[in-house]
């Protein structure tokens, strides 16, 4: 049987690094985003991923039905690979997904079920320095942070000497813009857990390894 947990957590939050470190310190364990469903969908270049790629190619959102089919694929190879915990990391983001998942899960009884959603916690202001802040090399992927990470010299990648480049997205305004519409779809699915009991919260203003440490400790307890 799999355990399925829900990472919930604004932009900026700490839930891909958290996935990254729980799988080398776990074993059996499947760190599943949206950006990666949607790739290995499209990858398999069957109806579904057809689909999903003239969707993504359009410049569209992809439609909650479709999401539902990609997750139920995803969920399934996990399962398949007899992966003991699956993190979903971006999904759902919305009530209405948080409702599709309860089904795909109740149609999988037997070999997967829902376990709870682990939420991340963070102040807002520093939220925004982390995504503001953010500096990316152009060459290794390398992340710096003016506030919290500076690069030893400015606009340089202190490992490969490369150039640094901000998102577009990492703008502050549109840093904002973001992480009220993450609070607009989210806080109802939030809800939707705490009144299901099965709602875990976690400080994600903690170390890496602290915030590893409490996620584990809540896997542990199932």
């Amino acid at each position: 049987m799999s355990l399925v947990y829900v990472l919930l957590g604004p932009p900026g939050c700490g839930k891909g690094t958290q996935t990254a470190m729980l799988k080398t310190k776990l074993s059996s364990v499947a760190s599943i985003s949206t950006g990666d469903m949607l790739r290995a969908s499209i990858s398999k270049g069957d109806n579904l991923g057809l689909k999903i790629k003239s969707v993504v190619e359009s410049g569209h959102l992809v439609s909650d039905d479709l999401m539902l089919n990609v997750v139920r694929q995803s969920i399934e190879e996990a399962v398949n690979n007899q992966l003991s915990v699956i993190l979903l990391d971006g999904y759902p983001r919305t009530l209405v997904q948080g409702q599709q998942m309860d089904s795909i899960l109740s149609d999988m009884k037997d070999k997967a079920s829902f376990a709870g959603a682990i939420n991340f916690g963070i102040n807002h202001e520093i939220l925004i320095k982390r995504l503001s802040g953010r500096w990316i090399c152009k060459n290794c992927g390398a992340i710096f942070n003016e506030y919290y990470k500076a690069p030893i010299k400015e606009g340089v990648c202190d490992i490969c000497s490369s150039p640094l480049f901000k998102r577009k997205d990492d703008n502050a305004d549109v840093v904002e813009s973001r992480l009220k519409v993450y609070e607009e779809n989210t806080f109802p699915l939030i809800k939707f857990y705490q009144d299901k009991n099965c709602l875990y919260s976690v400080d994600a203003e903690k170390s890496e390894e602290d915030l590893a440490q409490d996620i584990i400790n809540i896997l542990k307890k199932r």
